[in-house]
């Protein structure tokens, strides 16, 4: 009965680490595969992390590109905010190849006139067409770009087609260029066509891309308000009221000034009178002496005639080597006077030029406002009066 029992016991024992055996063996199968499983995770997620790393080396790079980038562009807008057009051109052909990594550029302005594309400068080591006449090269890059107002990227010029009906554009000059990539961007200013950017062959031989395309519009954006003002300054310059040399009217001005007094004189039915005075000796100081000489000569000339003028009366230089006053509130009879004291003081004063000592000799034209002059023919009677006085020999010459 007891081995019985024994027997009994020994198997249900044996029975029972079986089955614990079996339960490990169950539990280490599991633990395997949850292993093999973890383990395949972490093989993806460092695959993850090896490709996260090649793009945030990638991205660190095209980031450190785009600053440096950057970084030029605001150098470049800086040299661009000069009121020179002729600066901002070279600074333009000087700096853009290095941004955009090109090896070539070209910058043309427009011609409204010629309703052509004028070259104003380049890096080109050759000869590149002067004038693109838009009517006849209405096929060209230059000519698409400026009717599309838009920045043209050609990956290949030789197989680029615009339109919906597949125009192919002409590019006669392929030969010369390394790479079939160039950028083409209009210089706008508002609705108007200031000129064109042309870029060709990137110094790494690839296309130029969106990046080049963002970067150019920027520049071309800024170069197009530069080049505005600048014609503009030079605009204000060309109308600005005083003579540079003198600090005397200029002819426009002093025009403005003699129109506007004619109205007056006639308004309030006081007398007029213009004298006009033509040297003629400047050209005899000019070419013995040089022109700062005759400079230095004009300069001294027009501060002798202030002195001896009215606050009322207007002096002004209107040529090269001819003054004009008017002389408001002025008949023929006092304006002579004014004349002859004029001629007098100019006669026998010596004016300086460096160490030389230069006299001059002038004519004068006088002449006094009636019904039938406006203020440009007062001051053609009044030049007149002078080429009459010299046909006679005489120093004043009067028109009535």
């Amino acid at each position: 009965m007891d081995e019985l029992v024994t027997k009994r016991s020994k198997k249900l024992e044996i029975w029972e680490e079986l089955q614990q055996t079996r339960a490990s063996l169950s539990a280490s199968e599991q633990l395997n595969v949850i292993l093999r499983e973890r383990m395949k995770s972490l093989e993806e997620e460092l695959g993850q992390s090896s490709e996260q790393t090649r793009f945030s080396v990638d991205r660190q790079k095209r980031l450190t590109e785009e600053n440096e980038r950057l970084h030029l562009i605001l150098g470049l807008l800086e040299d661009l905010a000069a009121l020179d057009s002729d600066r901002i051109l070279a600074t333009t052909v000087q700096k853009i190849p290095y941004i955009l990594r090109a090896r070539y550029i070209s910058v043309y302005l427009y011609d409204d006139d010629r309703k052509a594309l004028v070259l104003k400068d380049s890096n080109h080591n050759r000869s590149i067409d002067p004038m693109i006449d838009l009517n006849k090269s209405n096929s060209s890059l230059m000519a698409l770009s400026i009717r599309t107002r838009q920045t043209l990227i050609v990956g290949d010029v030789g197989n680029y087609q615009e339109g919906p009906n597949r125009l192919t554009v002409s590019f006669p000059n392929r030969d010369h260029y390394g790479t079939a990539s160039c950028l083409v961007t209009p210089i706008l200013f508002g609705d108007e066509v200031l000129g064109i950017l042309n870029l060709a062959d990137r110094f790494d031989g690839r296309p130029f891309d969106r990046a080049d395309r963002e970067a150019i519009n920027h520049v071309a954006n800024f170069m197009a308000l530069s080049l505005s003002n600048a014609k503009k300054i030079k605009q204000l310059k060309a109308s600005a009221p005083l003579d540079p040399l003198t600090a005397l009217r200029n002819h426009r001005s002093f025009m403005e000034m003699l129109e506007v007094e004619v109205h007056r004189s006639r308004r309030y039915r006081c007398e007029l009178s213009l004298i006009v005075l033509n040297f003629r000796s400047f050209g005899w100081i000019n070419g013995n002496y040089g022109h700062s000489a005759g400079d230095a000569v004009l300069v001294q000339v027009s501060r002798l005639l202030a002195t001896l003028l009215r606050e009322v009366d207007v002096l002004g230089r209107i040529g090269g080597d001819e003054f004009a006053i008017i002389l408001p509130e002025q008949n023929i009879n006092g304006a002579l006077d004014v004349a002859r004291r004029l001629n007098s003081v100019l006669s026998d004063h010596v004016f300086r030029a460096g160490s030389h000592s230069l006299s001059v000799t002038a004519s004068l034209g006088v002449v006094q406002l009636n019904k039938d002059f406006n203020h440009v023919e007062l001051l053609r009677a009044a030049e007149s009066a002078i080429t009459e006085a010299r046909r006679k020999n005489e120093d004043i010459g009067v028109k009535t």
